[in-house]
């Protein structure tokens, strides 16, 4: 079934040497509509009240549409510096109903302000301001992100502590991750020079870092793209910047309301899950966030906020192997066969990407890609795992699931978790009428996963309260097992989870930005 958003504020439009023209028009809620929310949710009575005395600061602000109905819900996140407690609140943007505040153990990510505090905290500490001053220390975004309680899991019962990492141009022995107790301003230094789930030593791994700002979450972008041939429409789809992205902790490069010659494929495709694992346990693991936009290269017009139509191949990391960019967001290129979204994001000395390639015959193509800036964790064998999130609406009707050995379909009539063998190769997703059909084809280096990894796909039936694992889950690991209860999913509103699995090591046979996983979707004509 159609999930619905928001309405339309201005287009423009591109056309090619070739018969495709592309339309956007921006949509959702502008930044300063976020404004002017988080202004009034800070002078409600309710938020002054709670807020009274207390030094605190607004870490993000999520506009999100109500699913299934029309209207605008925020969530906004305050951390209370006075009381070491992270605030969770969430309602109407209309503030039709009062502001529910709750206390919150999400592990959110320091925002860009914050660091930026935590750094300039640094120069004014004799100890790092000379190092810092001259330019001889540089100051970059580590893993992990936060350090409130660096003894318990994400963070729980502590000061708001931001991590830097501090390396030295010239000398490779200075080399430290510190953390910042923004409740105090005070400097806290470990005994090992890094946090127990990091590493700061003598040997770095990854490309050179640009050291450019990110984007924090909740940042407004999005717009409806809709691409003709000359026949009529090809491909309708909204586009959804990461910043403004689904999920706890954002979700990538999002689509939503994917038709394809004016028939509905997919409801949403995103990754609202990332993480990494290192062998021995050397550093991490870590639960990633996707919603930190990094600059990578992209040329042509801006049609919404981080929404640009590019008249040349958009280039990021892993084209180039260069971290510096000129542009944040979502860039849309079409080539001959195809048209390319991609986007490039970063969490700590990490860097993504993701694109969806979606061809003119119909077949839709998700690529993530992997690397990291330079670090020592990285130094050491990890394992990366990204989660894709298909929420399959085929033709607009309920739809059914089949799995194949590569010679025969059975079907899959109820939830089930699924690991990549002999017995399951491919799956397929076929509408009630039978007029629709895609298969999920694994790529060839999508892997298979390990215990960390849990599985390599999931079908469940639609809920909208598990866009992400994030209220089940008790660690940085997958919690999506949870999700498969024995409902029935035959001629269902279906999700397709689909996750890849990427081994990254430094031992000079693999580049630094190297990795490339992604399933194809690709449809079935009978």
């Amino acid at each position: 079934m159609l999930k619905y958003f928001f309405v339309t504020f201005f287009c423009g439009i591109l056309t090619y040497a070739n018969p495709l023209k592309i339309s956007a028009r921006q949509i959702g809620p502008t930044e300063e509509d976020r404004r002017l929310v988080t202004e009034k949710l800070l002078n409600h009575p309710v938020i002054l009240k709670a807020l009274d005395h207390k030094d605190y600061r607004v870490i993000a602000t999520t506009l999100e549409d109500r699913p299934f109905s029309s209207g605008v819900d925020y969530i906004v996140h305050i951390f209370n510096y006075t009381d070491a407690t992270m605030l969770r609140i969430t309602g109407p943007s209309d503030f039709s109903i009062l502001p529910k505040i709750q206390m919150t153990i999400e592990d959110v990510a320091a925002s860009p302000e914050e660091y930026e505090e935590a750094v300039q905290v640094l120069s004014d500490n004799s100890d790092f301001s000379q190092g810092l001053i001259s330019g001889d220390l540089v100051a970059y975004e580590p893993m992990p992100s936060t350090l409130a309680s660096p003894d318990t899991f994400r963070g729980i019962g502590g000061p708001r502590i931001v991590g830097v990492g501090l390396r030295s141009q010239t000398d490779p022995n200075i080399h430290e991750i510190v953390g910042v107790n923004l409740s105090n301003m005070e400097v806290v230094r470990f005994e090992n020079k890094a946090p127990p789930t990091s590493l700061a030593t003598l040997a770095v791994c990854g490309l050179p870092n640009a050291g450019q700002a990110v984007t924090g979450k909740g940042r407004a972008g999005s717009a409806q793209i809709d691409i003709n041939d000359d026949t009529g429409p090809l491909w309708n789809f909204i586009v959804i910047r990461p910043s403004a992205s689904s999920g706890s902790k954002g979700s990538g490069l999002e689509i939503r309301n994917v038709y394809y010659k004016g028939k509905l494929i997919l409801a949403r495709a995103h990754t609202p899950i990332l993480n990494v694992q290192y062998s021995g346990g050397v550093c991490g693991p870590y639960r990633d966030w996707s919603y930190a936009e990094n600059y990578f290269n992209a040329v042509g017009s801006d049609e919404a906020p981080g929404i640009r139509i590019a008249s040349q191949p958009p280039t990021t990391i892993f084209d180039t192997g260069n971290d510096r960019g000129n542009f944040r967001g979502v860039a849309i290129y079409q080539s001959e066969d195809k048209v390319t979204l991609v986007t490039e994001f970063s969490a700590g000395w990490y860097r993504y990407a993701s694109q969806f390639e979606l061809y003119n015959d119909g077949t839709i193509k998700p690529i993530f890609q992997f690397s990291a800036v330079r670090n020592s964790c990285v130094c050491y064998t990890h394992h990366h795992h990204v989660y894709w999130r298909f929420d399959f609406d085929l033709d607009g009707k309920p739809n059914s699931a089949m799995v194949s050995n590569g010679s025969e379909f059975r079907a899959v009539d109820y939830e089930t978790m699924f690991r990549k063998n002999e017995d399951n190769k491919y799956w397929r997703i076929t509408s009630s009428d039978g007029n629709s059909i895609y298969d999920v084809i694994p790529g060839d280096n999508d892997g298979v996963a390990d215990y960390y990894g849990v599985a390599d796909a999931w079908l469940l039936r639609y809920k909208s309260n598990e866009i992400d694992d994030n209220r089940i889950r008790t660690s940085t690991r997958a919690a999506l097992n949870s999700f498969v209860t024995g409902e029935n999913i035959f001629n269902q509103d279906l999700v397709m989870w689909y996750s890849g699995h990427f081994v990254h090591s430094h031992d000079g046979m693999q580049k630094d930005h190297e990795g490339e996983l992604g399933p194809t979707l690709t449809p079935i004509t009978r």
